[in-house]
């Protein structure tokens, strides 16, 4: 019991056909109160996104996407390899 959206005309969309594999990318995500399928998703890409980010900033001890902040908040952790580096005091 909820609208997710403001009441306007919005494009139809025709399904022709849906398509299954066993071994799904995304298997499921989830409506309903927060954190939406945004959240799931930004969860899922910041697995995804750390290890690489790692490999190109070895100082990057953690990053945080906050699935409440969708995406517009980003909390990281470095290590600073000298002083007067970049990052904070």
């Amino acid at each position: 019991m909820g609208v997710y959206s403001i009441a306007k005309e919005y494009p139809v969309v025709r399904v022709k056909a849906i398509y299954s594999r066993r071994d799904p990318l995304i298997p499921v995500t989830v409506t309903g109160k927060p954190v939406l399928e945004d959240g799931n998703i930004i969860r899922f890409g910041t697995k995804v996104v750390k290890p690489l980010l790692k490999l190109i900033l070895p100082e990057l001890v953690d990053i945080e996407i906050p699935p409440e902040g969708l995406g517009y908040v980003i909390i990281t952790s470095i290590r600073k390899r000298y002083p007067g580096m970049p990052g904070g005091s």
